[in-house]
Parts: structure tokens; C-alpha cells; sequence
């Protein structure tokens, strides 16, 4: 996997209760910013699914 645009990697492995909503505030990213970093079409997500988190702007 490639490295965020700042050079480091954070995964985050999706559990139960998990939204784009809910890990766009828990890493301070936005929705389509966790899209784009993972090439997802819509705004679903599974559990056990593992996304790449951009770095964000803080």
C-alpha cells in the first residue's frame, strides 16, 4: 500500500458500529477524503474491512 501524501500509513479495521461518519471524526478527515484514500464507490463499509486513514489537516 502507498504511503499517505505526508509519508506514513494509518490503518484503522473497521468493527462493529463503525461509519465513514464516525472515523471521518475520530481521525479528523473528512467522509470523501476516506473514500478517495480507499477507492470506495459508496459509503458503505464492513466489519473486518481494513482502510487506509489520510493524514489529516491538523
Amino acid at each position: 500500500m502507498k504511503p499517505n501524501s505526508n509519508g506514513s500509513l494509518r490503518y484503522h479495521v473497521v468493527r462493529r458500529g463503525d461509519t465513514l461518519f464516525s472515523l471521518s471524526r475520530r481521525y479528523g478527515v473528512t467522509l470523501y477524503s476516506i473514500r478517495r484514500e480507499n477507492g470506495l464507490d459508496s459509503f458503505t463499509i464492513r466489519v473486518g474491512q481494513v482502510l487506509r486513514m489520510p493524514a489529516s489537516k491538523n
